[in-house]
């Protein structure tokens, strides 16, 4: 298809001038861009997910939580579940019903059925008052009667049932933080019986911690084990104070000093707890008691810190799972456990020791993200692999996106992965190198299920380069990535990261600019980042390369850690070097970004230091401020700023009441001919404020949502709205909390528009982070001739297509836009198109040397 459509685009080209070409109104999605990647498995896009359940039939449960801003601007938090069957593709015969709060436990009961505790209150539209069974198709089981559900103390924190576990018998037990059931006094534990009404038998003794209880489990008898936030008790089955059992106070004081976060009990009735917290200085984050609640003198952890700034409030262990064979893999947020390496999970021998053979790690542990990466939720998958969850970028250096399986040495199923056609998060920044390739950056971890850490370069079509690998967790904190972008005539690349110097763990970042060899490794000869050799730090939004190979860098306070350099304009030449040759002048006492000028003078942005705003300045080539430039301090604070082909600057800024689009002449008035389009600006404002130029002085922009739910619209030349601009639907995500804006960055490209973003969808179609627009006259053509007619029939049809192949091997359809409908795929006698709506489409068959297009109409 792609070669079609080069044809088709080489004969248009003839006829129609580039500038007409850009003229059009219509635009839409590129079928060649990226089309090659099929596969497409992001079951959750980009949620932290809580909790993974294998099913007996292998089909895994997925419940994540999902952030919903509410009318009065505050953030709900909504759960779901989805179903992955067991040849790891969604399940649509699931309900994927919506919760109005959090899940905080799931449990599968023999039959199939699902029970679920949390903060919701309803399930769907229906009341559900924290506690709610489904069928195993996910629809609501009406027969489990739970009446008006759980109830809380009106000043408790944390109202919510925590956790849930079926017996032996199928009754129900259930702890956490309430205080009725159903209209019964009931506090902290719970037992149900299988049609949901209250277990009589079962009376919880409240009187020896009133607190709630945070997680439980079962001894091999029955017995369970209590865990509040630092005590931990046990109880008979019928809820009794067990007076036998050996609480905390037996270990050398009344409770641990930090908090306890999960609890798993081993079949010989032993007790591991983990947390954060110390009991010794050989038993932080996890201990383990004998089956009467003694310490276990043969368990003896190993220190998981030894200073306290590693004593992160964030870290810890959260999930434990048992093996078989005594041995238990702790997951959670940590770095090291003694002298050994262990990233986020380990597992522990009887004696406390760290099994070697187990070699899986969060790999975020490692490259930076500290508190940002934990594994909250083990469990075995049914062929008795393990499934994790919780955040979890990296897992064994493979973006995972957030849960992962993987075998008992640590190996991950590659053919488990929550990954998506393009990208996994959002894009920021789009660069394009001479030769074509495309760098993006951003807060993401993988395109195309490709890992990428916060950088990634892709080929012309889209595919990912894969000669291009940057160590980004080395050159920059987990909270940025790279800012700017340039490319030298010998392929090295100059890279902006905002860098600074920052000891931890992990050493120090590298400076605000690095040079990069061609397949991405650190280019020593610039800054070798070792040693006193790190170059310029300081923050800045843009630097320059001039046509000399030099750099220049605003706002920078230091150089190779010994330089003072008072927040200046630095230049460095091509080994790195500070470069003395030109003094340049500050218009401003803070400037962030600046733009080389056609003309070797310098535009910028700056703001004094009795000023909230940021204002134009321009210097002359001898590094003065430029005397007949005029600096206006009346306009908006201004976020971005591009120079027009005509010498002009375009602006985009904002006000206390509304973004702002502002134009100035060439010697820094305003242009009054320029409309000044403005915004209202309801919530945060954008922060990224793309522009691209058409070759006809129109522009593009993005926009607020509430403003144009399309999020791209386009300018006429003067800045009034277009509002011939038609691309359908727009730009759309599937969430309404988003890590930037939903259209970040748009560069012009190949005939077309990149557009990169945190959006989902474009149009109604699916689109993750990136695409290619182009106007649709390029695609909306009469059919290819074909010496081969009528290879199908009937035609038009109402729902099936009979083929004849006559050497054909593959086909795929698409509609009369260029979109693909039906991925390429094996050819079969008999094609069903009956989903497909009313209209044009085309099949295209394939025999790897001959293409035949054959129009069809669906009615």
């Amino acid at each position: 298809m792609t070669k079609i459509y080069s044809q088709i685009l080489l004969v248009l080209m003839f006829f129609v001038s580039f500038d007409l070409l850009y003229a059009q109104d219509k635009y839409v999605m590129d079928p060649d861009f990226n089309a090659a990647f099929q596969s497409n498995t992001h079951f959750i896009d980009g949620k932290k997910i809580t909790a993974t359940v294998a099913q007996q039939d292998g089909k895994v449960l997925v419940v994540y939580d999902t952030y919903e801003y509410v009318i009065s601007g505050t953030t709900q938090v909504v759960s779901k579940v989805v179903r992955i069957n067991a040849d790891h593709t969604l399940d649509t015969s699931y309900n994927a019903g919506e919760f109005d709060g959090t899940i905080s436990s799931i449990a599968l009961q023999t039959d199939g059925k699902i029970i679920l505790v949390g903060t919701f209150r309803k399930y769907n539209t229906t009341n559900s008052y924290n506690i709610v069974r489904l069928n195993a198709d996910g629809t609501l089981d009406t027969g489990f009667a739970v009446g008006s559900g759980f109830n809380y103390y009106v000043y408790a924190n944390s109202k919510t049932p925590r956790k849930i576990k079926i017996q032996s018998d199928n009754k129900i037990l259930i702890a956490g933080n309430f205080w009725s059931y159903n209209g019964v006094t009931k506090k902290y534990m719970i037992r149900l019986n299988t049609d949901g009404s209250i277990d009589n038998t079962f009376t919880f003794d409240d009187s020896y911690n009133d607190d709630e209880v945070k997680d439980f489990d079962l001894q091999p008898d029955g017995r369970i084990i209590a865990m509040y936030s630092t005590k931990v008790a046990r109880f008979n089955t019928n809820g009794s104070f067990d007076s036998s059992f050996s609480t905390i106070e037996g270990w050398g004081s009344t409770e641990v000093s930090g908090r306890l976060y999960c609890i798993a009990v081993r079949n010989d009735g032993k007790i591991y707890l983990g947390g954060r917290f110390v009991i010794s200085l050989n038993r932080q984050y996890v201990a383990r008691l004998n089956a009467d609640g003694t310490l276990d003198s043969t368990f003896i952890p190993k220190n998981f810190f030894n200073q306290s700034w590693e004593n992160n409030a964030n870290y810890g262990i959260f999930s434990f799972l048992i093996q078989p064979d005594g041995k238990v893999l702790a997951g959670g947020c940590f770095k090291k456990y003694g002298s050994d390496q262990a990233a986020g999970i380990l597992r522990l021998n009887d004696d406390a020791t760290i099994d070697t053979s187990f070699q899986g790690k969060v790999t975020g542990m490692i490259n930076g993200y500290s508190d940002q990466d934990v594994i909250s939720h083990l469990s075995y998958y049914s062929d008795g692999s393990i499934l994790a969850s919780g955040n979890i970028r990296m897992f064994n250096e493979v973006a995972v996106n957030n849960m992962v399986r993987f075998s008992s040495n640590g190996t991950i199923n590659m053919a488990f992965r929550n990954i998506c056609k393009g990208f996994d998060r959002a894009v920021h920044k789009l660069f394009v190198q001479p030769d074509g390739k495309i760098i993006a950056t951003g807060y993401f971890f993988s395109y195309n299920g490709f890992t990428g850490d916060r950088i990634i370069r892709l080929n012309a079509d889209g595919s990912v380069d894969e000669t291009f690998k940057v160590d980004t967790h080395l050159y920059m904190q987990s909270s940025n990535f790279p800012v700017d972008i340039h490319f030298q005539p010998d392929g090295k690349i100059l890279m902006g990261t905002n860098g600074f110097i920052y000891t931890s763990g992990l050493g120090a970042f590298g400076g605000a600019v690095i040079r990069l060899n061609n397949n991405g490794s650190l280019d020593t000869s610039f800054f070798s980042l070792t040693g006193t050799d790190i170059g310029l730090e300081g923050y800045m939004d843009k630097f320059i390369l001039k046509g000399d190979g030099k750099v220049v860098v605003p706002n920078m306070y230091r150089y190779n850690s010994t330089v003072n350099l008072n927040y200046e304009i630095i230049t460095l030449d091509t080994d790195g070097n500070l470069d003395n040759s030109i003094n340049y002048q500050k218009p401003y006492s803070e400037i962030r970004s600046l733009k080389l000028l056609p003309d070797s003078k310098i535009l910028l942005t700056g703001k004094n230091a009795n000023s909230s705003k940021r204002t134009l300045g321009r210097l002359l080539p001898n590094g003065t401020i430029d005397p007949g430039f005029f600096q206006d301090s009346s306009q908006p604070d201004i976020v971005e700023f591009y120079p027009t082909p005509d010498g002009k600057i375009l602006t985009m800024g904002y006000t206390a009441t509304g973004h702002r689009i502002s134009r100035f002449n060439n010697d820094g008035t305003v242009d009054a001919s320029f409309s000044q389009p403005t915004y209202p600006l309801p919530g945060s404002p954008l922060q990224q404020q793309p522009l691209e130029f058409e070759n006809n002085g129109k522009f593009f922009t993005t926009v607020i949502n509430t403003f144009d739910p399309r999020n791209l619209v386009r300018h006429n030349a003067n800045g009034s709205y277009d509002t011939s601009f038609d691309i359908g639907s727009g730009f759309t995500m599937s969430h309404t909390d988003y890590y930037g804006d939903i259209v970040t960055s748009i560069k012009k490209y190949n005939g077309g528009f990149l557009v990169g973003g945190e959006f989902s969808a474009f149009d109604g179609q699916y689109a993750k982070g990136l695409t290619k627009l182009i106007p649709q006259n390029s695609l909306n053509v009469k059919e290819p001739k074909t010496s081969k007619k009528n290879l199908i029939y009937p035609n038009p049809t109402t729902g099936i297509i009979n083929i004849k192949a006559e050497g054909y091997s593959q086909y795929e359809v698409t509609d009369h836009l260029g979109r693909t409908i039906i991925p390429l795929t094996k050819i079969q006698p008999t094609i069903d198109v009956s989903h497909l709506s009313t209209g044009i489409y085309y099949l295209i068959l394939k025999n790897g040397k001959e293409t035949s297009v054959q129009k069809f109409i669906k009615k």
